[in-house]
């Protein structure tokens, strides 16, 4: 064999090899997409995931500020936070 063919069936061997590399990505994607559009029957949202409780009376109070040249006034307070969900503290919080 001489080298022009030898370059010749190189880059159809490695075009051939881009194709079906090309059409196995697009088959593992058409799947995935595919199946993100079906319906779970088991998952369910959980409606209550962050729940807010004011301090103790004196937690909440008001200044004055500035945006600007404009006087606004901005209230400010303390408060507990706490997740009910255990599902998004896993997504966040992974141990």
């Amino acid at each position: 064999m001489d080298a022009p063919t030898i370059a010749a069936w190189l880059g159809i061997v490695v075009t051939a090899g881009g194709a079906v590399a090309g059409a196995i990505k697009l088959a593992f994607w058409t799947f995935d997409a595919w199946q993100k559009r079906r319906t779970h029957e088991g998952f369910s949202a959980p409606t209550d995931t962050l729940r807010f409780a004011l301090q103790p009376e004196g937690a909440c109070w008001w200044s004055m500020g500035r945006r600007g040249d404009e006087p606004i006034m901005q209230i400010v307070g303390r408060a507990f936070a706490r997740s009910l969900s255990a599902a998004a503290c896993a997504r966040l919080c992974p141990r």
